[in-house]
């Protein structure tokens, strides 16, 4: 029964830490996007981030749920 619960609370930190992954990659890939929309569009870096990560982030939440 123990080596279940193990089994169990490893798959979940799998689980985790995809997710820690993908929302740290989405969170460069926004962050580069705005750089470059902020030099070349002259537009303010926060306001696309917060926009672009905020898209991305919830696009891939909708995927995974």
């Amino acid at each position: 029964m123990a080596s279940l619960f193990l089994w169990f609370e490893m798959l979940i930190k799998l689980m985790l830490g995809i997710l820690l992954f993908l929302a740290g990659v989405l969170f460069i890939i926004s962050f580069f996007k705005s750089i470059y929309q902020s030099i070349y569009q002259k537009q303010p870096f926060l306001k696309i981030f917060y926009a672009d990560f905020r898209k991305r982030l919830t696009k891939m939440i909708d995927v995974i749920f």
